[in-house]
């Protein structure tokens, strides 16, 4: 048995990186505690963990974990090689290039003219305004109708607030807060596929698929949002099931077409 591991190790560069969620970054950190640094090293076997097992670390499903490593390998943070001993299984390796590294000096910040004037947390300010305090006498922002005003203390009930702002949004000709997208003028995939498809062998489900999403011209966005879900969830389990089989790697390629993201 390997020696635990009690931290991991992340590349300095997705610190910054604003495009990565926090799932992401959850993911790169499974991957990485995994790998021990072997691209670094020279040595070590990657992160050779099935899909399933890594996604229930990073506390996700299988589904989400897939979108998130396809993120991760498309921006350079991840690198996956077919396994020498068994083809049909991958391993994964977080990439650590020299150029993207950072330095580790810490440098004392600079040395105001005046030290007191720069006292971190102090209101610059010396009458501060007290929000929702009736009028502010500086003429700036003041609460006009107590119903309307939400703190930062405090949150409004989600259906609350949609009537509360309904009038407002009908003025500016929406109809309601974050309309739902799901099935909205979306058609059926499972209505261009025969009834009996979830009794078909899994290579067969994969050609049901391809053959009634090119009937929809192979756009994902006119697929029913909770119908795609699950025939994604369905094509991931495939891909992981029967790793290195054609057909499996068929259920790859639509699974990246199928999954919007």
């Amino acid at each position: 048995m390997g020696k635990e591991r009690i931290f991991t190790t992340l590349p300095t560069r997705a610190i910054g990186d604003t495009s990565l969620t926090a799932l992401d970054l959850r993911c790169l950190a499974v991957i990485a505690l995994h790998d021990g640094m072997s691209a670094v090293s020279g040595k070590g076997a990657g992160c050779f963990a099935k899909n399933m097992t890594l996604a229930a670390e990073a506390r996700t499903d299988p589904t989400n974990f897939s979108k998130s490593l396809s993120r991760l390998i498309h921006a350079g943070y991840v690198s996956r090689e077919p396994q020498l001993m068994d083809k049909r299984r991958f391993t994964l390796r977080v990439q650590y290039p020299p150029a993207d590294s950072w330095r580790d000096d810490q440098q004392s910040p600079p040395q105001y003219p005046h030290p007191g004037a720069e006292i971190v947390g102090e209101p610059a300010n010396p009458k501060p305004e007290i929000v929702g305090d009736g009028e502010s006498e500086n003429g700036s922002f003041s609460k006009g109708i107590g119903r309307d005003y939400i703190s930062l203390n405090e949150e409004l009930h989600f259906e609350e607030s949609r009537e509360i702002n309904s009038d407002k949004l009908r003025a500016f000709g929406f109809s309601e807060i974050d309309p739902p997208e799901g099935g909205l003028g979306r058609e059926s995939l499972r209505a261009l596929m025969p009834r009996n498809f979830d009794t078909l062998p899994s290579a067969a489900q994969v050609a049901k698929i391809e053959t009634a999403f090119a009937a929809l011209g192979r756009d994902a966005n006119r697929i029913d949002d909770t119908e795609r879900s699950e025939l994604c969830n369905l094509l991931f389990n495939i891909e992981d099931a029967f790793a290195g089989e054609p057909f499996a790697y068929q259920a790859q390629r639509l699974l990246v077409e199928m999954d919007r993201y």
